[in-house]
């Protein structure tokens, strides 16, 4: 999502979200919410936590994490539920908003960058969150539908290297130089947007890739 005119920006700010904007999961805590409201079974829940805990000890790639959960969990979820959950769901997820980078995202926009984040969680679970924080743009990874608007397959997964593509079509789009985008994350498994960013920077990192930070001097952030 964007809009506007983009010929006055110098610099990109890019942002993941979860474990680095937020000091939290989006996406597990949203589905404990809804657990919480009697949408899923008891079973998927042993799931999640089963492949949730995979992921978390860097065995299990989250693309992978998204594929199985999706197809256990949301397949045949009705999506207007889950999207008029997820804008109220939002509310709740301004409490674990990371403030230190927060004010670092206020002070980037205040100065003429632009914004973007960008995230594995589903567009329309960060979308409300997004908008309210006023980023210039955001994306995440998208679901088609059926014909009872149900969720069908994963149509759009936002990788590390799906983050990259875009982060660098962004660039063309700005004609700005990849030396002026700075980059926050928080997962060794977004090295490849990293890795084409002018001012890489690990916010509270994941084992892997504070040890990627010290080996070549990228700045880190608690």
């Amino acid at each position: 999502m964007s809009g506007g005119d983009f010929s006055n920006f110098l610099s990109i700010a890019i942002f993941d979200l979860d474990h680095t904007l937020l000091t939290i999961n989006s996406s597990f805590h949203y589905y404990f919410s809804l657990f919480r409201k009697g949408m899923f079974s008891f079973s998927s829940l042993f799931f999640v936590f089963f492949w949730g805990a995979l992921f978390r000890l860097s065995h299990l790639p989250p693309h992978e994490l998204h594929c199985k959960i999706f197809q256990k969990v949301l397949k045949r979820i009705p999506f207007s539920s889950l999207e008029a959950s997820a804008f109220f769901f939002s509310r709740y997820l301004e409490e674990f908003l990371n403030e230190p980078l927060v004010q670092l995202f206020r002070e980037k926009k205040e100065k003429g960058c632009y914004t973007l984040l960008l995230s594995a969680s589903p567009t329309f679970l960060l979308a409300p969150l997004a908008q309210r924080l006023g980023f210039h743009e955001w994306k995440g990874s998208e679901y088609a539908l059926d014909k009872e608007e149900r969720l069908e397959h994963i149509s759009f997964l936002m990788s590390g290297s799906e983050k990259k593509e875009y982060a660098l079509q962004l660039s063309k789009r700005l004609c700005v130089a990849k030396e002026k985008i700075a980059v926050y994350t928080d997962s060794h498994w977004d090295l490849p947007l990293l890795e084409i960013s002018g001012h890489p920077v690990a916010v509270r990192p994941d084992r892997q890739l504070k040890e990627i930070c010290k080996q070549r001097g990228w700045k880190m952030m608690p």
